[in-house]
């Protein structure tokens, strides 16, 4: 397709576990946001990537831009935050494993909820509590790089953090029936 982005995940059995719950309760961006110019252009989540093959690991197979896109990266770092591994990173110093997600298989992020780490220095990326980042977040991101899409992301954004909300309610009580 294009890219690969994914979230290493604690355990075979928790990934076995997650994508039994996202068979029943993941929603494609098309089912979420449809507005006639989305094309689904994002594939998962799946553990079959494209441009990831490392072990233990969910995520899509995209070429998406704007919402889309996001869309796939937010699921991405709400998966970190719930079940995804953690690990050390050389620029965080002192803060211990960190939860993650990685690009193309081999470039890996941080996901820093700002409440848990609010001493981090500027230069980090920071999302909420479901793992959707900020417009600013977002627009610092994409600064000189000359996308137009940031202000049709605002509306995006508040689509995406209702839908990681339900899936957030639907993960505890699956979670806690298994």
């Amino acid at each position: 397709m294009g890219y690969s982005v994914a979230t290493p995940i604690v355990s075979e059995a928790m990934k076995q576990e997650l994508l039994t719950f996202f068979s029943k309760h993941y929603r494609k961006w098309t089912d979420v946001r449809y507005d006639g110019k989305y094309n689904n252009y994002l594939d998962g989540p799946t553990d079959d990537l494209d441009y990831d093959h490392g072990p233990c690991r969910i995520g899509f197979n995209y070429n998406a831009s704007g919402g889309e896109r996001e869309y796939g990266f937010a699921v991405c770092r709400w998966m970190a935050l719930h079940v995804g591994k953690r690990r050390n990173f050389l620029e965080l110093k002192g803060l211990g494993p960190v939860p993650f997600v990685v690009y193309d298989g081999h470039e890996r992020f941080p996901v820093l909820v700002r409440e848990a780490y609010p001493d981090v220095p500027k230069g980090a990326s920071f999302a909420d509590g479901y793992g959707v980042r900020s417009l600013s977040e977002i627009e610092l991101e994409l600064l000189g790089e000359g996308n137009s899409f940031v202000v049709e992301l605002e509306s995006d954004l508040g689509v995406i953090r209702k839908e990681l909300e339900r899936l957030t309610k639907d993960w505890r009580s699956y979670h806690a029936s298994v």
